[in-house]
Parts: C-alpha cells; structure tokens; sequence
C-alpha cells in the first residue's frame, strides 16, 4: 500500500510539472516568442551575412529548410571547392603518371638484366 501511495505522489507531480510547463509554453506563444514546432522567435534580425555582405532580395537564397544563404559566399565556397578538386585531379594525375613511368623503367631494366644474363649463359661477354 505505501509503495502506491509513492507511486501515485510521484504521478501527481509529474502532472503539476507538465501543467506548469504548458502555462510557459501557453505565454511564451502568446507573447509570439515561439511557434507552433516550439523554436524559439525573437532572436535579433541579421542584415548581412557573418563576411558582411548584405541580405538583399538579389543576394539571399533560402534553403528547403528555410535558412538563409549568402549567394556571393555560396559562390565563393563552390569556387574554392572547384580549384581545390581541380588540384586534387591534378596531382592523382601527375602520381599516377609517374607510377606507370616507374613502372615501365621497372620493365624495361628488368629486360636488360635478362637479356645480360642470356648472353652470360651462352658464354658471350656483355
């Protein structure tokens, strides 16, 4: 019987914690602090992005998620990220380039040895 009685403590204040906290939220929408989802308004209006160029209709791009977006920064990241791929190709290119010339030397010293040990066997001096 007490382990109830505890239990059902616990439950009625779990429910006065509940009900306060919707009082809060009940305010909170009232003052228009936050929406229906819960996220929090009123945070101060930025005008320009955190590189300084301003959110103009021309220069701001919205997300599906509805963030705002710098278009120059945009461009500027899309910019560096392209010289960046670009240098990254070209030194796989230059590696590999330089993996098959290795490799090729490889084949061809490799021949010459044989061909050298070829003639030694038949008795011919290199």
């Amino acid at each position: 019987m007490k382990d109830f009685e505890e239990s059902k403590r616990r439950d009625d204040l779990l429910i006065e914690v509940m009900r306060a906290q919707q009082k809060v939220l009940a305010r909170l929408a009232d003052e228009g602090k936050i929406h229906a989802k819960g996220v929090v308004r009123g945070l101060p209006d930025v005008d320009a992005c955190r590189n300084g160029h301003e959110y103009t209709v021309a220069n701001t791009h919205f997300t599906a998620e509805g963030r705002r977006v710098c278009r120059t920064c945009a461009a500027a990241r899309r910019r560096r990220y392209r010289e960046n791929r670009r240098d990254r190709i070209k030194t796989a290119v230059e590696e590999f380039h330089q993996q098959l010339v290795r490799d090729e030397m490889r084949k061809a010293n490799e021949l010459m040895y044989d061909f050298r040990n070829q003639k030694n066997y038949e008795g011919e001096k290199p």
